[in-house]
């Protein structure tokens, strides 16, 4: 019994790590720099709970959120001491990364089959 193993080519590795490089080594104050005011952001905060908000305005030292708790609409001072990370939620753009990763891969194994051959 053969057994055929297809390597993965460095196009699909580097595809999937594009999302990591280009965030790798940010800040939260450089992430909160880039989002603009008013869009739907999550914030992991360094006890590992999470915020979802509407960013309203940032500052050099914090930046104001707008949560929802219960039936009220509450603004949320948070410093960036105290911030993991900060992301927007961006739905079209996850849809899009993942249509772009799928055919990565998709395009990956087809230029493995035809490189290995088949029997």
């Amino acid at each position: 019994m053969r057994r055929t193993t297809l390597p993965i080519p460095p196009g699909v590795i580097a595809l999937m790590l594009l999302p990591v490089l280009l965030l790798a080594g940010t800040t939260p104050a450089g992430q909160a720099a880039r989002i603009p005011p008013g869009s739907t952001v999550t914030v992991r905060l360094l006890d590992r709970t999470h915020i979802q908000g509407r960013l309203l305005q940032v500052r050099a030292d914090d930046f104001d959120l707008q949560t929802a708790r219960g039936n009220r609409l509450e603004i949320v001072t948070i410093r960036y001491a105290d911030t993991r990370s900060l992301k927007a939620d961006n739905p079209q753009l996850r849809r899009r990364l993942i249509g772009l990763l799928i055919a990565g891969g998709l395009f990956g194994l087809l230029i493995g089959t035809a490189a290995t051959g088949l029997d």
